[in-house]
């Protein structure tokens, strides 16, 4: 079971290492995953601002769950090579 701390390091490396949003998921009653808010579009277009990590990292602690805004373009990793960054496509962690 993964625990508070390292969900939350999870998802503040998402979010401030590589500049994705990150969103609080739940399992609903038909057994399937589901975002826990209703306005995360908006991040499709634009970065999560720190504050609206913040707001949404209890949700995500609460509930063990979370997700990644995808099809947006991530920070440059820098591991001694240049480059442009990378398109996130999917990421599933189940617990």
């Amino acid at each position: 079971m993964t625990s508070d701390a390292e969900l939350q390091a999870a998802a503040e490396y998402y979010h401030n290492d590589l500049d994705l949003a990150v969103l609080p998921f739940y399992i609903g009653s038909d057994g399937k995953k589901h975002p826990a808010i209703d306005s995360w579009g908006e991040w499709q277009k634009r970065p999560q601002t720190d504050a609206e990590f913040k707001e949404q990292l209890p949700k995500i602690l609460a509930n063990k769950l979370m997700g990644i805004v995808t099809g947006t373009k991530t920070k440059p990793i820098n591991n001694g090579e240049e480059n442009d960054g990378y398109y996130l496509i999917v990421v599933d962690r189940d617990t």
